[in-house]
């Protein structure tokens, strides 16, 4: 397909509206570090059950993926678009008798629901935009149109976050206790460091006044009500234009499609979906566990700690950005192989600096107008900016390895592209399994970094491959010419 002036202005407004999905994506995955503790403490769980929030994200990605691209080959991008946008919302409405009733279960149930919907979402928007143009730039497009991604992760973890999880009061959690005990518990309190106060006295409270401590609980969980609310009408809005406007459909060869299709006589994409995998699966294992492990590390307050979050979230937005301006220059895998490299590196330091609670930490008064808190905390402590680092380099990972794997594929895309999709049940491994190793090591997360670490190998085999299947091209191309 061309990729003149006249064909890129025709392809504009659809590229420009199927981008608004990744929006939706960025809005809601990037929630998902936030409600992992949140969720953990508001229902009380372990912190292997509470990685289920995750399993049950990404599981869905799995189950729906392949149904999802059935439908989209019957009914077209547009109908598969519109009933994810649906379906997503349906499972953030949910969240709200969820939150009413504080009951883990329930909101695993809506998780699982939403995740069905963006599964949709993602199966139409990743071959849309890598189909819709000159085939040599897929890559860079599917760049740019994820960079979008990225800007809704930070205004998901910088402004929504603090919607969810708001700075617990020393004062008011003193004052749920008997009035007896509140001297008792105060001396106790003056005696631990300052990042231990909030958890002693909900441990406390949850002793010496279960009541009180039921309802702090239901009020902690009532709060995920209205970001979600608000995201849910979003969406259905966003599905009411899709059904106004008419997208061009992808044809092409896809009317040939009767051909079987063999896997492993592809192996770009059978390394393309192991990459995917354990891609995803680093990715969400370093999000999910980003809170709690800055918060081990540097002694920062889940609040605190948040802050953080939209940091690394904004490195990977910068990261997409800058990874899409050298694409534009140098070979996608080239590059791919190269961040796999640094990743692991950072990763391994990330598994091997020690811990320091007491670190420095710089308070720094921010504007109201931002609705970012009265203040942010900086910690002194590397861990943070090394996992920013992370955040950086893995950026252009998932689009690069999308389309690099369903390249060439022709009337196999949609089929192709759902098994990517489904290679993102990863997220939903990898997070387990490091929750399981916290709990083997009292409650920390650092040493779940290594397996995190080890995720980059695969990657870097992709890398590899796609580089020897483009010189392979390129040599075929110069011998024809």
């Amino acid at each position: 397909m061309s990729s003149t002036p006249e064909s890129s202005s025709k392809h504009f407004l659809p590229l420009a509206l199927v981008t608004t999905l990744f929006c939706c994506s960025g809005l809601t995955h990037n929630l998902l570090p936030v409600l992992i503790p949140k969720l953990k403490a508001a229902c009380e769980v372990s912190h292997t059950e509470s990685m289920y929030v995750d399993v049950a994200q990404w599981t869905a990605y799995f189950v729906m993926a392949f149904p999802a691209a059935l439908i989209m080959r019957r009914f077209g991008y547009r109908a598969g678009i519109i009933a994810g946008l649906l379906l997503a919302a349906c499972g953030f409405l949910l969240f709200i008798p969820a939150a009413h009733a504080a009951v883990f279960s329930q909101f695993l149930l809506a998780f699982f629901i939403s995740a069905a919907g963006l599964v949709f979402l993602e199966t139409a928007a990743n071959p849309y935009i890598s189909v819709l143009g000159d085939p040599a730039r897929a890559p860079f497009r599917l760049n740019v149109a994820q960079s979008f991604y990225g800007l809704a992760a930070v205004i998901s973890s910088l402004w929504i976050a603090k919607v969810i999880i708001k700075p617990e009061n020393e004062a008011s959690l003193l004052g749920l206790l008997p009035a007896d005990k509140q001297p008792e518990v105060a001396s106790k309190l003056a005696a631990l460091p300052a990042h231990e106060h909030v958890d002693f006295l909900l441990e406390q409270i949850k002793i010496l006044a279960p009541a009180a401590h039921h309802q702090h609980l239901l009020d902690q969980a009532l709060m995920v009500i209205p970001p979600y609310l608000c995201i849910a009408c979003g969406m259905i809005l966003l599905a009411v234009v899709f059904c106004l406007i008419k997208l061009p459909e992808i044809k092409g060869p896809e009317a040939e499609a009767n051909s079987s299709f063999k896997l492993f006589s592809h192996p770009l994409l059978v390394w393309g979906i192991a990459a995917q995998f354990f891609y995803v699966g680093a990715q969400v294992g370093v999000d999910a566990t980003f809170l709690s492990y800055t918060r081990q590390m540097t002694g920062l307050s889940l609040y605190d700690a948040t802050t953080y979050l939209g940091l690394i979230l904004g490195c990977f937005f910068l990261g997409r950005v800058a990874g899409t301006s050298l694409m534009a220059k140098l070979s996608p895998s080239g590059i791919l192989g190269g961040y796999a490299l640094i990743c692991g590196s950072l990763l391994a330091c990330c598994a091997l600096i020690p811990a320091n609670a007491a670190a420095t930490q710089t308070s720094v008064a921010i504007p109201s107008w931002l609705h970012l808190g009265d203040h942010l905390v900086f910690t002194s402590h590397p861990a943070p900016y090394l996992v920013m680092a992370v955040k950086f380099f893995m950026s252009i990972m998932y689009p690069t390895i999308f389309s690099l794997a369903i390249r060439g594929l022709g009337h196999h895309t949609k089929t192709a592209s759902s098994l990517l999709v489904m290679s993102i049940v990863g997220g939903a491994f990898l997070p387990l399994g490091m929750g399981q190793i916290a709990d083997k090591c009292g409650g920390h997360f650092q040493p779940g970094y290594w397996l995190l670490c080890a995720c980059m190998l695969p990657i870097l085999v992709f890398a590899c491959v796609a580089h020897g299947h483009d010189r392979k091209m390129t040599l075929k191309s110069t011998v024809e010419a």
